[in-house]
């Protein structure tokens, strides 16, 4: 078991059932959104994309390897969409 940066998922990461605990930051979590959007056409909330924003962070160590994660929450209303997912003018 390991842990990347401080976490208090410890009840859960005692559990056993658990590998590793990343956490992402807010802009990390708003890229995952972005390329949820432009590689799938998905819009999915902040939260939903943690998983995506950490397999990008360990993008290297993860290349050849078949890896999965969930995308979960629509919970997204129509302006935050175009505030997270169209550029700035």
């Amino acid at each position: 078991m390991s842990f990347s940066r401080s976490t208090t998922g410890s009840a859960i990461s005692s559990s056993g059932l658990v590998d590793t605990i990343d956490l992402v930051s807010d802009a990390e979590l708003l890229d995952g959104v972005r390329v949820a959007f432009e590689h799938f056409r998905l819009i999915i909330e902040p939260s939903a994309a943690a998983g995506l924003a950490a397999i990008a962070n360990h993008r290297g160590e993860l290349a050849g390897q078949h890896v999965a994660t969930v995308f979960c929450g629509a919970n997204v209303t129509s302006e935050q969409a175009q505030e997270w997912l169209m550029p700035a003018r």
